[in-house]
């Protein structure tokens, strides 16, 4: 199973998906662009590289939103 957990001011949602399945991949695909274009940055998490673009083989990926400072 396929992870993409995503952090934001409530804590953090984790969404699965079945990296056998072409439509939740689809679904996972279209989460991820939909995040990164909002700002998120994308990371394997285990190790911990920056993912410049949806990988279903990833088993974790976390996104981290644009820090804001101020």
């Amino acid at each position: 199973m396929g992870l993409q957990i995503v952090l934001d001011a409530t804590g953090d949602g984790r969404h699965t998906f079945n990296p056998a399945d072409d439509k939740e991949i689809e679904i996972a695909r279209n989460r991820f662009r939909r995040l990164v274009s909002r700002g998120y940055s994308a990371f394997d998490k285990q190790s911990g590289r920056r993912l410049s673009g949806f990988d279903p083989t990833v088993t974790e990926t976390l996104f981290v939103p644009h820090l804001h400072g101020g």
